[in-house]
C-alpha cells in the first residue's frame, strides 16, 4: 500500500490528487490555462492539508508523461522531480493518454476500444489506441484527422470511446456515428490506479534522465515588436 502523490499538467488543466491504495484520498483543479507554473504547487499543499498528510509521508509521485503541452509537461515533471529528488522516493510516470483512457473506462466499462485524444493544431490530436483493459493497441501518435478513418474501427469494434479533449473534434471531422464522443479532461484523479499498479511493480524512472514524450518541438514564436 503507498500513498502517491498526482500530477497531471500535459494540458490547459492542472489537476493534483493523492492516492492512498489505488484510491483517490483528495483532489484539486484548475482549468485556467498557462497558470500551471503558479498553481501546481499551491494544489499540491491544498491537497495535503486537506488529506491531513504531510509530504513527508509520500512514498512516491506519480506524473503524467505526455504527450501534450510542451511548457506543462516541463513544469509537471520538474515539479515531480524536485519533490523525488528532496524526498529521496521513486518517480513514475504515467502516459497522459492511458490517464485519459482510464477516465474513459469509468464511464463506459463496456468499450471495446478506447481512443484518448488530447487537442492539437487544426485538424490534429495526439491519440493512442487501447483495450478495455487499458492495454495499448497503438501507441501514442499524431493525427491529423478525416472523414471516414475511423470506419473500419467501428466495424471491428462493437463499442467505440473516443475521449479526451481532442473528442469534440474528432466528432465534427471524423461524423462517425457509431463512435460514442467522451469530452472529459486530463485529471489527476485518473492517474490514481495506474500509479499504484506501477509502484506495486516497482516501475520507476531515473530521475536524471527521464523526460516526458513531446511528441513534437515547442512551438516558439518571435514577438512582432520589441
Amino acid at each position: 500500500m503507498a500513498l502517491i502523490l498526482n500530477i497531471e499538467t500535459a494540458t490547459e488543466v492542472c489537476s493534483v490528487a493523492l492516492g492512498l491504495d489505488g484510491q483517490v484520498v483528495e483532489s484539486e483543479t484548475i482549468d485556467t490555462p498557462n497558470r500551471h507554473a503558479s498553481h501546481t504547487t499551491v494544489l499540491i499543499q491544498q491537497v495535503l492539508d486537506s488529506s491531513g498528510y504531510s509530504i513527508n509521508r509520500i512514498d512516491a509521485v506519480a506524473v503524467s508523461a505526455g504527450p501534450g503541452s510542451y511548457t506543462g509537461l516541463r513544469i509537471g515533471a520538474s515539479i515531480a522531480k524536485g519533490i523525488c529528488f528532496a524526498r529521496r522516493i521513486p518517480l513514475i510516470a504515467i502516459p497522459t493518454l492511458q490517464g485519459i483512457a482510464q477516465g474513459a473506462i469509468y464511464d463506459f466499462p463496456e468499450a471495446d476500444l478506447i481512443l484518448p485524444m488530447i487537442d492539437a493544431r487544426r485538424q490534429e490530436v495526439y491519440a493512442a489506441q487501447y483495450d478495455n483493459k487499458l492495454r495499448c493497441i497503438q501507441a501514442a501518435h499524431s493525427w491529423i484527422l478525416a472523414p471516414g478513418e475511423t470506419d473500419r474501427l467501428s466495424a471491428d469494434y462493437p463499442v467505440v470511446v473516443a475521449c479526451g479533449n481532442g473528442a469534440e473534434k474528432a466528432a465534427n471531422i471524423l461524423k462517425n456515428p457509431a463512435i460514442h464522443y467522451h469530452p472529459i479532461p486530463a485529471s489527476a484523479s485518473f492517474l490514481v490506479a495506474l500509479a499504484e499498479k506501477a509502484w506495486q511493480n516497482e516501475a520507476f524512472e531515473d530521475m536524471a534522465s527521464f523526460n516526458p514524450l513531446y511528441l513534437k518541438p515547442p512551438n516558439i514564436t518571435t514577438p512582432k515588436t520589441l
